[in-house]
């Protein structure tokens, strides 16, 4: 099936697709050839076909025969919307013309950013980042485990928390904590989750790595408590070379955020920039 970001850029580019070829002065002669389809002889091109698959890059061609057939079908559907948008004149609602300003942009920059980096030699990613980062994670790879735990996320007051607190170490399990919570109630969620510890939020690593079977936890959030209770582990490690393409695209992705934050300093550095009214540079 064609991803949910694949269908979101389908949608960001046709509507600037539309908004940039349609306003213009001329038509463009097209090579019958490469029409893929007409929807009230508005055209949809093989070209915009290939592109939007090109732009998804978790896309498999191969692994989906039916792509190309997919992605037109979306295409086909953004037409029949765009049409009856165009109906209402919702193409020139002032904030419909700020998001495509703002899509456009950033697809722009996100296409100056490709070419900018796209000419190193290497991706700056060596063996010894990759085995280093094998080492000192653990928990992701030689002693990586499948957790199945209960997390109660418990809505409280800060003067409530302590007799909360002292609550949750007292409690033998999940359902007598329930139990009271309900009996004195107090506003909570809670959910079933079964997890890998690399796909674990990082704020809930450490608790859930170290509890045992059976045993419960607590986190102090900002707005009342989080509550973990394990009921299974199991061991799943990975080996090194098992994981050496995900690391190495980690790292590699990791280096090209600082890549760009660097850039973007340099920019700031020479650019003369001045700020407005309220307005302050960030500290």
């Amino acid at each position: 099936m064609i991803s949910k970001n694949l269908k979101f850029i389908i949608l960001v580019l046709s509507v600037l697709l539309h908004a940039c070829t349609r306003e213009s002065n001329f038509e463009e002669v097209k090579d019958p050839s490469q029409v893929a389809a007409k929807v009230d002889k508005q055209e949809i091109t093989v070209h915009q076909v290939q592109q939007l698959i090109k732009s998804s890059p978790n896309q498999n061609i191969t692994a989906n025969e039916n792509l190309h057939n997919e992605v037109l079908d979306q295409l086909i559907k953004q037409e029949l919307l765009f049409q009856q948008a165009q109906k209402m004149k919702l193409d020139r609602d002032p904030d419909a013309l700020l998001a495509i300003e703002a899509a456009k942009r950033k697809i722009i920059v996100d296409t100056y950013l490709r070419k900018v980096f796209e000419s190193s030699s290497t991706d700056g990613v060596t063996e010894n980042d990759m085995q280093d980062y094998f080492d000192n994670h653990p928990e992701y790879f030689g002693e990586r485990k499948k957790i199945v735990y209960t997390q109660v996320a418990v809505k409280v007051p800060e003067e409530i928390k302590p007799d909360l607190i002292q609550q949750i170490e007292a409690s033998e399990n999940i359902d007598t904590l329930i139990t009271k919570l309900e009996e004195q109630q107090l506003p909570y969620k809670h959910n079933q989750q079964v997890q890998t510890t690399e796909k674990l939020p990082k704020v809930l690593i450490d608790p859930l790595y170290t509890l045992s079977e059976g045993d419960i936890g607590y986190l102090t959030m900002d707005d009342g408590i989080l509550v973990l209770a394990v009921e299974e582990k199991e061991a799943m490690p990975i080996a090194f070379n098992e994981a050496r393409a995900a690391i190495r695209n980690y790292l590699y992705t990791e280096k090209r955020k600082e890549d760009v934050e660097q850039l973007v300093t340099n920019l700031k550095n020479a650019a003369q920039i001045e700020y407005v009214g309220e307005f302050q540079p960030l500290d």
